[in-house]
């Protein structure tokens, strides 16, 4: 084995080793330092996946609320829920699915044959007075925060003298799916009613907020859908028996 004799700068040889192990520090030394060069690049790779996780999930937020309206509620079809191009398509699917009105009349029958009623308004309304075994899941609840949104919400009430504002209710899905089965037959409540029925001022009816829920409960799989023809106001007006909540 050849042995190396050549001292290093400044020092002087006083000991002969054989060459091969000064070349096997440097390959080991090369080693380490690819070694390292890939651990280097894995954590790059990892902290560009965990960038690109950020930047998806904050991508799939910000087209969550894109597709909502300025009060909260789902877009349909692009438009805002309370536009005729929306009311156009609830209409449509609400008449596909056969959704009907039911009169007051008929509530006390259709109660005792396990039909839930489910009461759309605002939880003050329904404590002031609401039909007896109804059930309350709000589709649009009083604006109690101050973001941005919700400020500018609150000052556009405010504009046409409106001091008791409403936002869309988030939870409402989760609220009606625990409130009654999707097997269920459930009646839709809500102060007006609304109409299906075509006439020659309405050629799709009158849109309503208890339509507006039966809209958003038939995409979660509810079947047996009908709503309180003339709403609660009705059911007032005809002194019928209410419930209120002191």
């Amino acid at each position: 084995m050849p042995v190396c004799t050549r001292p290093r700068p400044g020092y002087l040889l006083t000991t002969s080793r054989p060459c091969s192990l000064l070349v096997e520090k440097k390959k080991k030394k090369k080693v380490r330092t690819t070694t390292g060069l890939h651990v280097n690049r894995q954590r790059t790779h990892r902290n560009r996946f965990v960038s690109l996780s950020v930047a998806s999930t904050s991508s799939e937020a910000e087209n969550a609320e894109k597709n909502k309206s300025p009060g909260g509620v789902k877009m349909v079809g692009g438009n805002r829920p309370t536009s005729p191009k929306a009311w156009q398509i609830m209409y449509e699917a609400l008449t596909a699915s056969e959704v009907a009105p039911v009169t007051a009349s008929d509530i006390e029958a259709l109660k005792s044959s396990g039909a839930i009623i489910v009461d759309v308004r605002p939880a003050n309304d329904f404590a002031s007075g609401h039909i007896e075994g109804s059930v309350n899941v709000p589709l649009y609840q009083p604006i109690t925060g101050w973001e941005p949104k919700q400020v500018l919400r609150k000052a556009a009430y405010a504009f046409f003298g409106v001091f008791n504002g409403t936002e869309a209710n988030e939870n409402f899905a989760e609220d009606v799916k625990k409130a009654a089965g999707l097997d269920k037959e459930i009646i839709v409540v809500c102060n007006t009613g609304g109409t299906l029925e075509q006439s020659t001022n309405f050629q799709t009816g009158k849109q309503s907020r208890s339509l507006m829920a039966a809209y958003d409960m038939l995409n979660l799989g509810f079947s047996k859908l009908s709503f309180l023809e003339g709403g609660y106001n009705q059911w007032y007006d005809e002194d019928r028996e209410i419930i209120s909540i002191s």
